[in-house]
């Protein structure tokens, strides 16, 4: 009796979840199809993509493992390469890609692979969008906005050339994450 009574009670929560999440997803297609700007909460709401989901477990590692080096620079490579991908480059920088990175290069600044890597993946993660410009880096709402990493990317990157100043490829990898920095016109004046 006792496993037959859970086995319904499962099965009816199991029914009672399908039938709300099948109202929700109506809803949210109902917001989408619109054609009015999207709602900055409907981004908590959704569910997020496979590709999504595979960001946020690098995110949370990273956060997680915070003092092990090795895995740091190794975040920070993965970034470089995913940040190449638009879809991948939103989410990282709605989930906080840039602060991870920023993190990483914060707390290891004597190792020489997190800032190569963490230089590099801001290479790719501060250039600006060709297609949208300032709704990627101004849209408040949104998490994405590198704005209020600005002042602590260019500190971090001064930083590491500083550190690193004969090894020619940090020089490198910094003065492309301070141009890319720049061609966002806001910018310009903090940097």
């Amino acid at each position: 009796a006792g496993s037959c009574g859970t086995h319904g009670a499962g099965k009816s929560t199991s029914v009672i979840r399908s039938i709300h999440h099948k109202k929700h997803k109506t809803s949210i297609n109902a917001i989408h199809n619109t054609g009015r700007q999207q709602h900055p909460l409907l981004d908590a709401i959704r569910e997020p993509s496979w590709t999504e989901n595979g960001v946020r477990v690098m995110l949370d590692s990273l956060r997680r493992f915070s003092s092990d080096r090795y895995l740091q620079a190794m975040g920070c490579w993965a970034m470089v390469n995913a940040a190449l991908y638009p879809t991948l480059k939103r989410s990282l920088l709605r989930l906080g890609g840039v602060y991870a990175v920023t993190n990483a290069m914060m707390l290891h600044p004597n190792v020489e692979a997190v800032q190569f890597r963490g230089l590099f993946a801001l290479i790719n993660l501060v250039i600006p969008d060709n297609k949208s410009k300032k709704k990627e880096y101004r849209a408040p709402n949104d998490g994405s906005s590198i704005h209020s990493h600005i002042y602590q990317i260019a500190r971090l990157t001064i930083v590491a050339m500083k550190n690193f100043h004969a090894n020619k490829s940090i020089l490198n990898r910094g003065c492309l994450v301070l141009r890319n920095l720049s061609l966002t016109p806001a910018f310009v004046e903090i940097l």
